[in-house]
């Protein structure tokens, strides 16, 4: 790529939108493509723009793009970032959207579905995949997930948290009293979030 960041997360997060937007192959195209999102001309042609916005709206590695009305398309001025933990609380309500152990410690940790791929030698759709429930990991890819995650077992990665554990369960560090930081303090909107956007790193 010109651009030289091709293998940053800013340029996965670009890729991931424009995924789940048009290409059917995508395990989330049924929430955004499907359902008729789609990315605005400025950024669906240009990295570059999309990348400019980025930067002058306080983008870092760590956040999560985010649709303010999530009946609209991803645009300017229907974007903003917020952090993995507030994404993925918004997520863990909409019961539509379940999260694993598996999803939940990859987002703790700011890394994206193709860097744990890389990790252990796989594609980015297939740890999609795993995370979704939609296949297993091979016994050779689940000791590499448990040794990266130091978790129990597979089956502890892979099982659903929603509706089983508490807010403050999610994130330990919330625990004691510590309330959510509000998205309208993360980065000033003109709107507020109807529906919770999906990353996948994102």
């Amino acid at each position: 790529m010109k651009h030289g960041l091709s293998n940053t997360k800013l340029y996965h997060i670009y890729t991931s939108m424009k995924a789940r937007c048009y290409s059917s192959k995508c395990s989330n195209y049924r929430f955004y493509g499907k359902k008729g999102i789609t990315v605005c001309d400025e950024w669906l042609i240009s990295f570059q723009s999309f990348y400019e916005w980025a930067l002058s709206h306080r983008y870092h590695e760590g956040l999560s793009i985010d649709r303010i009305n999530g009946l609209k398309n991803y645009s300017p001025d229907n974007c903003r970032w917020i952090t993995m933990k507030i994404n993925l609380q918004n997520q863990a309500k909409n019961k539509k959207c379940p999260i694993t152990r598996l999803r939940k410690m990859r987002l703790e940790k700011c890394m994206s579905q193709h860097e744990l791929g890389d990790l252990i030698g796989v594609r980015g759709f297939t740890v999609c995949a795993w995370e979704h429930g939609k296949v297993h990991p091979s016994e050779e890819h689940a000791k590499k997930l448990i040794s990266i995650f130091k978790a129990p077992s597979i089956n502890w990665l892979l099982s659903i948290i929603n509706d089983v554990e508490r807010a403050e369960d999610l994130f330990p560090s919330l625990a004691g009293g510590t309330s959510l930081i509000p998205v309208e303090n993360i980065l000033p909107s003109n709107d507020t979030t109807d529906t919770p956007d999906m990353q996948h790193s994102a």
